[in-house]
């Protein structure tokens, strides 16, 4: 996340979802800038729209804030991560499922059992982004989740 946020200019257009992100032999979690969409690409076009937040599908890039619009995306990622059921947008077309987002501020419902990682996905899922926590304030809670996963 310290990256994503590092440099706002270059990945500016990169969305944070599964298919971005690989996983090393080490459980070390890596950025697939391959995926990312470039500027003389079609800016129009979205293909997930499940991990862009209501405002990034309502303002052009750079009319919102990114920082709370990654938080959106990272909330999504953990819920996929911790569910054990698909999502409810499952059988909509991406149409739908942005108009649920950007028009009615419906976030993506999952079935989280921990619920630890419930309360985060909350937070960062919030319909108001100026109340999404920052990634700074989720680091101590989730290395304490990740101790407690550790234990079991």
């Amino acid at each position: 996340m310290k990256y994503l946020q590092k440099d706002t200019k270059l990945l500016n257009r990169f969305v944070l979802s599964p298919k971005n992100i690989l996983i090393t032999d080490n459980m070390d979690a890596k950025l697939n800038l391959g995926q990312c969409a470039y500027s003389f690409q079609d800016k129009n076009k979205i293909v997930d729209p499940q991990f862009y937040s209501s405002e990034a599908l309502n303002h052009r890039t750079g009319a919102f804030d990114k920082y709370n619009s990654d938080i959106w995306s990272y909330g999504i990622l953990l819920s996929e991560l911790f569910s054990e059921t698909l999502p409810d947008y499952d059988n909509m077309n991406h149409m739908h499922i942005g108009y649920r987002i950007s028009v009615l501020k419906e976030a993506p419902r999952y079935e989280i059992h921990e619920a630890q990682i419930e309360k985060i996905v909350q937070l960062c899922l919030n319909p108001i982004s100026s109340k999404r926590p920052q990634f700074q304030q989720l680091i101590p809670i989730l290395n304490k989740i990740k101790e407690n996963l550790y234990e079991k």
